[in-house]
């Protein structure tokens, strides 16, 4: 028989996963975090381009999947030669103003009767605009489900297979935007149990990653941790200055695992380290602008799925 899964399994669980990470890191009251402010974790979560750009592709691939993903033709893997047919009789023939291949797409209203006589009724697509109004049609349907049906030779959904590419757009945002989420997390645990120190400028080479035709330049840095040992971090920046106005850039980096560190100006967020060692407090009303984005991604995840 055929069952409709239930579609908010897997969403359920990307929702508690993220959430409860968020929960921990930003309500931890351990009396050795630093404070970050909401409107300082929203910006460090939230308020760099590839955050940004990870939500807006989200939510154009999503527009994508509602308007034709989720009308791409499956009834392939379940009708075929195998499937009981019956004798149909089209009682409406819409134009659906869809072209496929330049060609116009139509809808298609059949009635049929089952094996039991039981009297159905369903809608399939074809380009084909050669029947009309009371010609008969063959109808293939499921046994076990008898009102899944479609005339052969046609479509159950009004999209072929193929268009099912396009909800790699919505795959490549969540993608991105899972990333630098969990990026934004790794920062602002950093940033509040972090050991404090200065690191020196090494060398810069460049990524494989051009932005304006120009490179994202990879900065390493050299630390000694507090075990006396040399570490070396790193930053990739399109725009080095920020890197290379002073002797020595400051570091933040893990007591349990070194190797694990960030350079506070080399965050795509502009984080202050204020003189006595705090961070600024940030623009709560500019981090509300921050959720906007990821609101309407995750928004258009739930229309998907409703």
């Amino acid at each position: 028989m055929l069952e409709k899964p239930n579609k908010f399994i897997y969403l359920h669980k990307f929702y508690v996963t993220i959430i409860t990470q968020i929960k921990i890191i930003m309500y931890n009251n351990n009396s050795n975090y630093r404070h970050l402010s909401l409107a300082l974790r929203l910006k460090i979560l939230f308020g760099n381009t590839t955050a940004q750009s990870g939500w807006g592709i989200l939510i154009l691939g999503q527009i994508f999947f509602i308007l034709f993903v989720m009308q791409v033709d499956f009834s392939d893997f379940y009708l075929g030669k195998n499937s009981p047919k019956t004798q149909g009789k089209i009682t409406k023939i819409n134009n659906t103003n869809t072209r496929i291949n330049k060609r116009n797409v139509y809808e298609f209203h059949y009635e049929y009767q089952d094996k039991n006589n039981v009297k159905l009724q369903g809608i399939s697509y074809s380009t084909n605009k050669d029947l009309s109004i009371n010609s008969l049609v063959n109808v293939e349907y499921l046994e076990k489900k008898t009102t899944y049906s479609r005339i052969e030779n046609m479509q159950k959904k009004l999209f072929p297979m193929y268009i099912i590419l396009l909800a790699v757009i919505s795959l490549i945002g969540i993608v991105i935007s899972v990333i630098s989420i969990s990026r934004g997390l790794k920062n602002i645990r950093l940033l509040q149990i972090g050991v404090v120190t200065k690191g020196k400028f090494i060398k810069m080479e460049p990524t494989k990653v051009k932005v304006d035709n120009q490179f994202v330049q990879r900065l390493y840095f050299e630390f000694t941790d507090h075990f006396g040992k040399t570490q070396t971090t790193t930053a990739d920046l399109l725009d080095t200055k920020k890197l290379q106005d002073e002797p020595e850039e400051t570091i933040f980096y893990d007591a349990e695992n070194p190797s694990k560190a960030l350079l506070i100006d080399g965050l795509p967020s502009n984080i202050k380290l204020l003189p006595d060692n705090t961070f600024e407090k940030g623009n709560i009303l500019l981090g509300v602008v921050y959720l906007i984005l990821p609101f309407f991604g995750l928004l258009s995840i739930l229309m998907a799925f409703v």
